[in-house]
């Protein structure tokens, strides 16, 4: 059976009313001591010995007037002690003193006073750890008036907990140590679930968290490396929400993010695994604040392809979560995107049938649904897609084995896609993809789509550049003279009707000498190599006009100063000779000939 031993002293009077809206307490005072205690159970074979303490209680009839201290608080438990006191003073101001000091083996605790449904068990090592101060200066974060200091080691934790931790917790080893702001940790490892971790970082704000008021914050950073995180324990499958969910369903089917909580997370793993993906080389920062999960830089490899992401979840309203993200990849698969990710079988159901690969860069947000799954009619998207390389096969798509049909083109069994660069947009429940081509044999197919994504209704519009030997037996039906035929045909076909079930109608048809879209791109690129020429010729006319006009400027004046120099000669040679011929004639020289 079980044993109790020990010496009891207890003595308590008093008289009143409790009334904690009006702060009144009864009268009391009393006192509680336990000396040389001793508890054996019938489960457990190992005694909690050595059992003391001292509790008083005294109270004038006030809360300010309360208060309760336990003091030489002591047990031991296999050889390992442990012991401190409470002091709490002026139920008002809550003013506290706590000391803690000793070793604990949880485990044996439990042993002794177990807990239906949860498994708790390890080392608890405690350091002198003192906190003393009072609930207003928690409240109001005034740190410095408080004191808190200590250290505490966790070895060997285990926790479980059947209902809300089933897959259970382990510290293998972490160091803590506190100061009135905030608890630093240490060497953390352990696990969650089989999960690995390791922790380095801090809590900060937490006893207003745990003793202020309930919009206190609780914050930290921290990083944590794993060799393997699996998050899919962590993932809520059971989810029993309607349209307009009931409160108590909505914790079931979406991962609510707390609002009194600002974490920020660095975290690295060498591999996550998320629902059947296994991502690669994990690492990016996570915040947690206000409610929502801000990721910033996290890239990862899975399924061939580099992946590089940033974004918001946000599940302030928890009937209409919102996220909103950018993200990159590079170099995927085309069919394992199809496989692994709902969005595309949502938007491009016909990647099923493609072999090949792609890159992309987007932005997209909206609101998810209760299951996770973006809502399409609020999803907003944009961006590039870059398809590398691809093979379609005409008969595993219908909108092109319906084009070869209505061309009568027989030998064209498969498209190919190469390099073509793409601009993505969805909005008000529409994809509009602009215009990429597609060669098959000597034919090129030029498509442009532009569908619903709530309806599967589709209007595309696509343009087929053919050799006319290719079309010959059709030409007739296609409207065209078989005597007027270029060495190419030209059909533009217009799309209806909806993925399942398309209406191709032939909307244009024109035969011609030029060699479709080869041909195009020629001439495009000609007049492109023309027009940077003429821009070219034209810069360097500009620049020689202008040297010409600063040179012939320079000639226009040197050959005014020449002339002018010339003249001026010529009239005194003019003058000296009318002198000479004067003074010839015995006439005086005039006055302004005398030289100076």
């Amino acid at each position: 059976g079980n044993t109790i031993e020990g010496i009891l002293d207890l003595a308590a009077g008093g008289k009143g009313i409790l009334d904690l809206e009006k702060n009144n307490f009864p009268k009391i005072n009393g006192h509680l001591n336990l000396s040389n205690g001793y508890m054996r159970t019938a489960d457990f074979d190992l005694p909690l010995e050595d059992i003391n303490f001292n509790s008083t209680y005294n109270s004038d009839g006030t809360t300010k007037g309360t208060e309760v201290n336990l003091s030489h608080i002591k047990f031991t438990l296999d050889k390992n002690t442990f012991g401190g006191k409470v002091d709490i003073q002026d139920f008002e101001a809550f003013n506290y003193e706590v000391d803690v000091n000793g070793k604990i083996d949880l485990g044996q605790i439990f042993s002794i006073f177990p807990i239906e449904g949860t498994t708790l068990n390890g080392i608890i090592d405690v350091n002198s750890f003192v906190t003393r101060g009072n609930l207003k200066a928690i409240e109001n974060e005034d740190y410095q008036t408080l004191v808190t200091s200590g250290k505490a080691n966790i070895s060997n934790l285990n926790y479980i907990d059947n209902e809300y931790l089933p897959n259970g917790l382990k510290i293998t080893s972490s160091k803590f140590s506190f100061t009135p702001e905030k608890i630093m940790i240490n060497d953390y490892s352990g696990y969650v679930g089989k999960s690995d971790i390791k922790i380095e970082g801090y809590v900060d704000n937490y006893m207003g968290y745990l003793f202020g008021s309930s919009d206190t914050i609780l914050g930290g950073t921290m990083t944590m490396n794993s060799k393997k995180f699996d998050v899919n324990p962590f993932l809520i499958t059971d989810s029993t929400a309607t349209e307009e969910p009931a409160p108590s369903d909505i914790e079931k089917s979406v991962a609510l993010i707390p609002k009194d909580i600002h974490f920020t997370m660095d975290a690295t793993m060498d591999e996550l695994v998320y629902d059947d993906l296994n991502l690669t080389n994990f690492n990016g920062k996570l915040e947690v604040v206000d409610g929502t999960v801000k990721m910033e830089g996290i890239k990862f490899k899975t399924l061939g392809a580099q992946f590089l992401t940033s974004g918001v979840y946000d599940t302030k309203d928890a009937l209409h979560p919102l996220y909103d993200f950018k993200l990159k990849i590079v170099e995927m698969p085309i069919k394992e995107a199809y496989t692994y990710f709902n969005i595309v079988k949502e938007l491009a159901p016909v990647a099923k049938n493609i072999d090949g690969f792609f890159s992309t860069e987007i932005n997209m947000s909206g609101e998810l649904l209760q299951d996770y799954m973006p809502d399409m009619e609020t999803l907003s998207l944009s961006g590039d897609l870059d398809i590398l390389e691809a093979l379609v096969k005409v008969t595993d798509i219908k909108m092109l084995s319906g084009i070869s049909e209505k061309s009568k083109m027989k030998n064209l069994n498969q498209y190919q896609i190469d390099d073509e660069h793409m601009n993505l947009i969805v909005k008000d429940g529409m994809l509009w993809v602009s215009e990429f081509k597609m060669k098959g044999n000597d034919s090129y197919l030029t498509s442009q789509i532009n569908s619903s994504i709530t309806d599967e209704k589709i209007n595309h519009h696509m343009k087929l550049d053919a050799p006319s030997a290719e079309l010959k037996s059709n030409v007739s039906s296609l409207g065209l003279d078989p005597n007027k035929l270029g060495d190419r045909i030209n059909l533009d076909f217009d799309i209806t009707g909806t993925r399942s079930n398309p209406k191709i109608k032939l909307a244009n048809a024109r035969s011609g000498g030029v060699k479709g879209l080869v041909k195009d791109k020629v001439e495009d690129t000609k007049d492109e190599i023309e027009n940077r020429a003429n821009e070219e010729i034209e810069k360097i006319k500009q620049e020689t006009q202008a040297k010409v006009n600063e040179e012939a400027d320079r000639i226009k004046k040197e050959a005014e100063e020449r002339a002018e120099a010339e003249a001026e000669k010529v009239k005194d040679e003019a003058k000296d000779k009318v002198g000479d011929v004067l003074k010839d004639n015995g006439l005086n020289i005039p006055s302004w000939r005398k030289k100076k």
